[in-house]
């Protein structure tokens, strides 16, 4: 044990400065923006003693109903120390919290199992290259995972030292109820078990006849007492919540249960909406993605550890494990972007597979024949070396792990959704950035798929920095282009068309290239959609025509190009173009509905509506081909079945005007 000791030590205390400096390398992640802008304007709300009242108004981001404490907290101490880097700071602060977070899963780990099952729990950590990834930027659930694992360790302490409550519990648990509630509205789950734990204990002192009614009256209301100074307190920094403190937490609460923002993930190879993910979605992106050290860990605790020794920590850690998986699953909520949303349950987890690996080595140290020991521990080293390596290889890039079950990273690429915070997008961004500085360019003009701007605040040949995604980059302004792969299909990632024309520098996790520095071919594509939008229908022809000779890869051009000659009447040739698009991404949806149009007007609208079906399979949620497919069907006469169509798109989406006018349409026709 005191080898386990020494090492758990080394190993705990060693971690920080590794994660503060792996954090200050750390890129933008994809909502750092998003909720740094929030948190300016609640510091700002907060120093105006409330008259500031853009917190409040968040009708896109909807970010009004996050606490997000950790970002405001982080925006209050850059505006207070004149801190420019904000970002630095906060993936300082991130860093914190993730060695924080290993701190007190190993306070847990050692009250559970004693030294080996602590030294197991950090090695777990140490190489889960996830984990680690999200510590370097993440200041959502990284810091919720915080004050979950705090709470989880403040519950134990109190069932261990039933039925007093010790100064030191009690005021751990009002931190972490305060600290998670503060980060998101879900974080009220602690006073719900705070409340689950006295009730079970209370039950049974009673019915063991250890504690009197009145004892048991006392308990609740020292209990209550923790809960009501945790929820309040966790309200202070959050201005939507002070409004009204008892409403509009828990409307945010139910916000978060149902979010209404959808994403659509690369999930087994196909692009899928979140709100329509397989139930086995989270399960299955954890199975491929964490450490397998860790899978057999929970192995070994299943085969050798069970109960066996402190039922009552393993009783919570499993409960704290389950509860929330099964309460997402019973409840079909969107998730998406890997199992981040679950990353709170990662500690508990890591503790019992600690737990799992300590009586594995027990076993060997007492029962097993010495001549297992050798393969056991190669065996052991392969599974620290595999992610290991990978982290040290694509660092700092960990997050993009994929286990061996998924065939690794190569394996996973254009299967599931890595880079989903868009991390790559940082050094390539940054690495074009000072291109453009050595080439002396004026006036220059630059696209990404991700907020770039930042990247380029300093650089004064940069005039312009848009958005875009990959797909419509035809339809922009832009010199050069820096892409992820984040939401490209993966036809395009798989078939030769990726990294694309015209690439001048690519990065590159396993050798696969995941995010794309462009250098503009021509800019005839985005003269012919100009012209296109002005209806000169013969110069954007001209254009366009121009453009696809240079790049014959480029399926917005040849989009362009067909939608161009549909408006000139000229329909047998746009379809041939527009199949030149489908050839290149044959999920092209715009494509796909251009297709549709152009079979219509040639005569044959039962293969326009096998279009739109085909459409509608892969995107139910593409308005303009159920408005279309309506339109097609009422002129055959089919009524019912275009309303049909019609209540379809508006139970997607209400507000779709489309679909309103064509259905009062068909009302006042017919």
């Amino acid at each position: 044990m005191v080898v386990f000791k020494k090492l758990s030590l080394i190993l705990l205390v060693g971690l920080l400065p590794v994660l503060l400096w792996m954090s200050t390398q750390a890129s933008i992640s994809g909502d750092e923006f998003l909720h740094r802008n929030q948190a300016e304007a609640v510091v700002d709300y907060f120093l105006s003693s409330g008259a500031n009242q853009k917190a409040l108004d968040t009708p896109v981001t909807n970010l009004k109903h996050y606490g997000q404490s950790y970002d405001n907290l982080a925006s209050f101490i850059a505006r207070s120390f004149i801190i420019e880097d904000i970002f630095l700071l906060r993936h300082l602060m991130s860093a914190v919290a993730g060695w924080l977070v290993i701190f007190f899963a190993f306070l847990m780990a050692k009250k559970t199992g004693g030294w080996g099952t602590a030294f197991f729990t950090i090695l777990i950590f140490s190489i889960s290259a996830s984990f680690i990834g999200h510590s370097l930027n993440n200041l959502k659930d990284i810091p919720f995972a915080l004050g979950y694992m705090a709470g989880i360790s403040a519950i134990y302490n109190l069932v261990c030292q039933w039925p007093c409550f010790k100064l030191k519990t009690a005021w751990l648990m009002v931190a972490a109820i305060t600290f998670s509630i503060s980060i998101r509205p879900p974080g009220v789950i602690l006073i719900a078990y705070l409340g689950l734990t006295i009730f079970i204990l209370a039950i049974k002192s009673y019915h063991k006849k250890e504690l009197s009614i009145k004892t048991i009256v006392v308990l609740f209301s020292k209990s209550f007492l923790i809960m009501a100074a945790g929820y309040f307190a966790g309200l202070l920094l959050w201005p939507y919540a002070l409004q009204n403190p008892f409403k509009n937490p828990f409307i945010s609460h139910q916000m978060m249960e149902d979010y209404p923002v959808t994403i659509r993930q690369l999930f087994m190879g196909e692009l899928i909406w979140s709100d329509m993910l397989p139930w086995y979605y989270l399960p299955w992106m954890m199975l491929i993605s964490v450490p397998l050290l860790l899978l057999l860990g929970l192995l070994m605790f299943i085969v050798f550890q069970r109960f066996k020794h402190n039922p009552k920590a393993v009783a919570i850690l499993l409960f704290s494990i389950l509860f929330p998986v099964i309460f997402i699953l019973f409840r079909q909520s969107n998730v998406y972007g890997g199992w981040r949303h679950i990353l709170f349950i990662y500690p508990p987890l890591s503790i019992v597979a600690g737990l799992g690996l300590h009586a594995f080595y027990q076993f060997l140290r007492k029962k097993a024949s010495k001549i297992l020991w050798v393969p056991a521990v190669l065996f052991v080293g392969v599974l620290i070396a595999e992610p290991l390596g990978f982290m040290i290889r694509n660092h700092p890039f960990h997050y993009l792990y994929f286990n061996p079950i998924a065939g690794g990273y190569k394996g996973a690429y254009a299967k599931y959704e890595a880079d989903y915070y868009f991390n790559t997008i940082h050094p390539a961004a940054e690495w074009l950035n000072n291109y453009i500085l050595q080439t002396g360019e004026e006036n220059v003009k630059v696209i990404s798929n991700f907020k770039a701007v930042w990247h380029f605040r300093k650089n004064k040949q940069v005039s312009s920095v848009l958005q875009s995604s990959w797909y419509n980059r035809a339809n922009y302004d832009w010199d050069y282009a820096v892409f992820s792969a984040t939401y490209v299909h993966a036809h395009t990632l798989t078939n030769g068309l990726w990294p694309p024309p015209g690439t001048i520098y690519s990065i590159n996790v396993e050798s696969k290239p995941v995010a794309v520095v462009v250098k503009r071919i021509s800019k005839d594509d985005f003269r012919g959609w100009e012209a296109l939008k002005r209806h000169q229908l013969n110069e954007a022809k001209g254009f366009l025509a121009s453009s696809v000779t240079v790049d014959s890869l480029n399926e917005g051009a040849w989009l362009n190009y067909s939608r161009t000659l549909y408006q000139l009447g000229e329909y047998e040739d746009a379809l041939l173009k527009v199949n030149k698009a489908l050839a290149i991404n044959p999920l092209l949806e715009p494509a796909l509905l251009e297709k549709a149009r152009c079979k219509l007007q040639l005569g044959t609208p039962d293969e326009a509506l096998s279009a739109l079906d085909f459409l509608l399979k892969y995107n139910v949620k593409y308005l303009p081909a159920w408005e279309l497919k309506a339109t097609i069907l009422a002129q055959a006469g089919k009524k019912a079945e275009a309303v049909h169509c019609l209540k379809k798109a508006l139970a997607i989406q209400p507000a779709y005007k489309p679909a309103h006018d064509k259905l009062l349409e068909l009302t006042e026709k017919y």
